[in-house]
């Protein structure tokens, strides 16, 4: 449940909060600001943190759906870092995401150990191929895989940030409410 709440009455308000913003509001009232503003909980879900958003009034409430649409691209670039990232080495493609780049970790973490990989050690690449690898292969493909996330990282964080620029651009909040957020 997300609310916003007057705080001159200490009840929620309703119907302000845009329906695609799933961040963790507060149900609880917020301690008693100055009277005519609004808060909204803490994303961060701290219990003794609320975040003033602005004073009562239509000047606030382009303020508003700015930040909320900014949360909106938070999530957008939550999801893209979560996804599964394929890349190219060694004539193969090979997955790259958070589970691959754990795996890849604890097993340099174990040839490292050794001075060596187990004997007939192989990593698979995207297609199922186990393909045979040494100990200084492994290491190269860590790399690239290492540079691929980072080149991955980079573009969503790019994309991000040109999003939030634009939508603080923007002078309406249909506008606001309207922008499409994504890769272009």
């Amino acid at each position: 449940m997300k609310h916003l709440y007057d705080p001159t009455t200490r009840e929620p308000i309703t119907g302000i909060l845009p329906a695609s913003v799933t961040l963790p509001f507060k149900t609880t009232p917020p301690p008693e600001p100055g009277a005519g503003q609004y808060v909204l909980a803490s994303p961060d879900g701290s219990a003794d943190d609320w975040e003033l958003i602005a004073k009562e009034g239509d000047e606030w409430s382009l303020d508003f759906h700015q930040q909320a649409k900014h949360a909106e691209i938070n999530q957008w670039r939550d999801a893209q870092e979560a996804e599964n990232l394929q890349f190219e080495h060694g004539g193969h493609q090979w997955d790259g995401g958070t589970a691959s780049k754990n795996r890849m970790a604890e097993t340099l973490a174990l040839g490292n150990a050794l001075a060596a990989l187990p004997a007939g050690f192989f990593w698979t690449s995207a297609a199922d191929v186990d393909v045979p690898m040494t100990l200084t292969e492994l290491q190269a493909l860590a790399d690239s895989m290492a540079a691929a996330r980072g080149l991955r990282g980079f573009e969503i964080h790019s994309r991000q940030r040109q999003m939030k620029a634009d939508v603080v651009a923007l002078d309406t909040i249909e506008a606001v409410q309207s922008y499409v957020i994504g890769w272009l």
